[in-house]
């Protein structure tokens, strides 16, 4: 391999790493305000909404850390904590999301409660069923935010060195007095659209 495919090939390496930041970015503030929303708005488990934002937070919290097709995982300094909370939140998280609100487990621990009823005047027989799943604990939310502040600072250090790898000041001044501006924006598109 030359040079210059060396180059292009670590250009396309730090425009994948700099989309991921973004995209993780994206998730782990997402997952901070619902925490904070939820906080805010006192839920708790019997809450209409208690389900459906407990999904929210272990979706969007986790989803930079799953593997896909054209999509890169964050490096392993964001699986790695200071704080032995940060990190069981951080586990509990991703455990949640592989046993129940990604996939369906069979050490998945839920229960269905099945009700009939019969209705002696039409004959009717009614039945419902309501799963009682692995929702998060209102006590998850506020361990969240912390959480949520310490990958976002990580995020903006690990963005800052892969943007400025990617275009070094030299490069960067050079852009800026060809457009004659004090500052420029540019997008970097990941996967490349055809």
């Amino acid at each position: 391999m030359d040079d210059e495919q060396k180059r292009k090939k670590r250009e396309k390496h730090l425009k994948r790493q700099i989309w991921a930041f973004a995209f993780a970015r994206n998730a782990f503030q997402g997952a901070k305000e619902i925490a904070e929303h939820y906080i805010k708005e006192a839920y708790h488990f019997g809450h209409p909404l208690h389900q459906a934002l407990s999904t929210a937070v272990v979706i969007l919290y986790s989803r930079p850390f799953m593997k896909s097709d054209n999509m890169i995982v964050l490096p392993v300094k964001f699986t790695r904590f200071d704080k032995p909370k940060l990190r069981e939140t951080h586990d509990s998280l991703i455990a949640i999301r592989n046993t129940f609100y990604a996939h369906t487990d069979a050490t998945a621990k839920a229960s269905i409660t099945i009700s009939v009823k019969f209705d002696a005047a039409t004959g009717d027989i009614n039945i419902n069923s309501k799963v009682q799943d692995l929702a998060l604990s209102p006590t998850m939310f506020p361990k969240l935010l912390p959480l949520c502040e310490v990958q976002l600072a990580k995020l903006d250090e690990s963005y800052d060195e892969a943007f400025k790898m990617l275009y070094p000041q030299e490069k960067m001044l050079a852009l800026l007095r060809a457009e004659r501006k004090h500052e420029t924006q540019f997008s970097i598109f990941w996967p490349k659209s055809t």
